[in-house]
């Protein structure tokens, strides 16, 4: 939302690819906007939101962000959102290989 030339990284994923109905949700909403050409300010979505949505909202866009890592920061969630959707798709090599990476990200990480 503080960044709108960051969407072009999010290109092929869908709200049902969020494994939380209300992120997905709130995603989807959030391409809708921009779609149309209408703001995304949090005001602009009121109508549109629910008390938990315009909640959860509020507190994620309350969190620090650094604007110089958000293309990073994109990546990220997008790996994180495709090995996700993959895991629910074992039968593939392609959920084999995206199980691998993410076991090998937490032993990086340790």
């Amino acid at each position: 939302m503080l960044d709108s030339s960051l969407v072009k990284l999010t290109q092929g994923l869908q709200p049902e690819d969020f494994s939380s109905p209300v992120l997905g949700r709130l995603y989807g909403l959030l391409l809708d906007h921009l779609d149309q050409g209408r703001s995304l300010q949090l005001g602009a979505l009121e109508g549109e939101l629910t008390g938990e949505e315009s909640t959860l909202l509020a507190e994620i866009l309350g969190q620090p962000a650094a604007l110089e890592n958000g293309a990073a920061a994109m990546a990220d969630y997008r790996a994180v959102l495709e090995t996700e959707r993959m895991k629910q798709q074992p039968t593939t090599d392609e959920a084999v290989l995206l199980a691998a990476r993410e076991t090998y990200r937490k032993k990086k990480s340790i």
